[in-house]
């Protein structure tokens, strides 16, 4: 089938999301938006409005709900400061975290409970990872896919606001597959005997991570998941 045309799309000036689900939930990007169509000569118009609705607009009360908080809690002259003199990619790195994860920092930062050959095993199978899903582990035993500032030995733990828990791997004999508290960024390994079985059991709790059953042992300590604090 040929293209659909821009008159045959009957777009106007206005945003709808889900429109087969929500028909009902619309928003114009412009007063009197619903009545301005989509042209050929205003279409670059209408593309860069929709942009800035989805990615600005959609969340602007939550992002006000944010700035409001932080101005709460931090002086109106010490946050001028910070306006000067941080960048957004060092707010970003402040409160998001490290993007690229240090194998050798993460292995040197993390406390074991576990033999000799489950280490090894484990490591080997972590090193053959992806990127992506060395973070989705990380994730799965800490509740986030990236370190702090600071590196692994600054992991936050349970408890007041910068306290420090180290990555641990500990023993589990009640399953066959690993499970985590994220309170304490401890993941509970099987006793595995081959690195295809280490990287099989962790392969599956990345992808069932944010089912609630991996999490058996968090239970002890509250939430299942934590964000960085």
């Amino acid at each position: 089938d040929a293209p659909l045309t821009l008159a045959e799309l009957d777009l106007t000036f206005e945003d709808i999301p889900q429109p087969d689900v929500f028909p009902h939930a619309r928003h114009e990007l412009h007063p009197g938006g619903s009545q301005v169509p989509v042209t050929e000569e205003n279409k670059l118009h209408y593309v860069e409005l929709l942009c800035d609705t989805r990615m600005r607009g959609a969340v602007s009360q939550q992002v006000g709900a944010m700035i409001q908080g932080i101005h709460s809690v931090v002086p109106e002259e010490t946050w001028c400061q910070i306006q000067r003199i941080v960048t957004p990619e060092e707010l970003d790195l402040l409160i998001c975290g490290l993007q690229d994860l240090d194998m050798t920092d993460w292995m040197s930062n993390t406390n074991s409970d576990v033999d000799a050959d489950t280490w090894d095993l484990f490591w080997a199978a972590v090193g053959s990872f992806t990127m992506q899903q060395q973070k989705g582990l990380l994730e799965f035993a800490t509740g986030s896919p990236s370190p702090p500032v600071g590196g692994f030995a600054q992991l936050p733990g349970f408890g007041n606001i910068g306290s420090v828990s180290r990555f641990t791997l500990a023993r589990n004999f009640n399953s066959a597959l690993p499970v985590a508290s994220t309170c304490f960024n401890t993941i509970y390994l099987p006793e595995y005997t081959t690195e295809a079985e280490m990287s099989t059991g962790l392969l599956e709790a990345i992808a069932n991570r944010n089912i609630g059953g991996f999490y058996e042992f968090v239970r002890r300590c509250g939430p299942l998941r934590r964000g960085r604090q």
